[in-house]
C-alpha cells in the first residue's frame, strides 16, 4: 500500500547540515583568511574533472516528491541568489543502498546561506519554492557529472544514482512544515 513519508525540515545551520555537507556562511570560528577589511573561511569543494556553474530556476510546484539522487564524483555546491524561501530534502551518504525514508531531513533555504554536498550524500533533484514565486540559485557542479545527466536515462548514469521511492517502494516524500513560520520565514 503506498505511503507518504513527512520530512521533517530542520534549522538550516552549521550544525544540523554537517552530516550531508558544509553550509556557505560566515561562521563564529576563527577565519581561514584575513584581509584588510574582509574575513573568509573556506569551503571544501571536490570534483573530478571539470567544473561546470549554471543557474537553475524551480518553480513552485508544491511540497511532494518521490525522488532522491546522489553523485559521486563531486561535492555539488547551490548558492541562492535572490530571496525566494524553499525547501530541500538531503540524506546522509549510504553506501550501496539508498537511504531509509525515516532519515530523509528538509532543510528551509531563505537566502542567507548556500551549501556544499558531501560526495554521495543523497538529495531531492528539485528545490521546492515555499509561496508561488520561483527560487533561483547558482549550482556548481562537474561538467561529466551534467552531461551524464543531460544525456542517459536514469538506469544508466555512470556517475550519479537516482532513486524513485514511489516506483521502488511506494513511499511518496513531503514536508512537514509544521516548524516553519507561516510566512516561510
Amino acid at each position: 500500500m503506498p505511503r507518504t513519508v513527512q520530512v521533517p525540515v530542520l534549522p538550516l545551520t552549521h550544525e544540523t547540515f554537517a552530516p550531508f555537507g558544509e553550509l556557505l556562511a560566515s561562521r563564529d570560528t576563527e577565519p581561514d583568511f584575513t584581509g584588510l577589511m574582509s574575513v573568509g573561511w573556506n569551503a571544501e569543494f571536490r570534483v573530478t574533472g571539470e567544473i561546470h556553474i549554471m543557474t537553475l530556476r524551480s518553480r513552485y510546484s508544491g511540497y511532494r516528491f518521490s525522488m532522491l539522487e546522489r553523485h559521486f564524483d563531486v561535492t555539488q555546491t547551490f548558492i541562492p541568489i535572490g530571496s525566494a524561501t524553499a525547501l530541500v530534502a538531503v540524506a546522509a551518504p549510504t553506501g550501496d543502498r539508498p537511504p531509509d525514508p525515516a532519515d530523509v531531513r528538509g532543510f528551509l533555504l531563505d537566502g542567507s546561506a548556500g551549501y556544499v554536498l558531501h560526495r554521495g550524500t543523497w538529495h531531492s533533484l528539485d528545490r521546492y519554492p515555499i509561496r508561488s514565486e520561483a527560487s533561483d540559485l547558482v549550482i556548481i557542479t562537474g561538467r561529466r557529472t551534467q552531461e551524464d545527466l543531460e544525456t542517459h536515462d536514469r538506469p544508466q548514469l555512470e556517475l550519479s544514482e537516482q532513486i524513485d521511492y514511489a516506483d521502488q517502494f511506494g513511499v511518496t516524500f513531503t514536508f512537514d512544515l509544521s516548524g516553519i513560520a507561516s510566512d516561510g520565514g
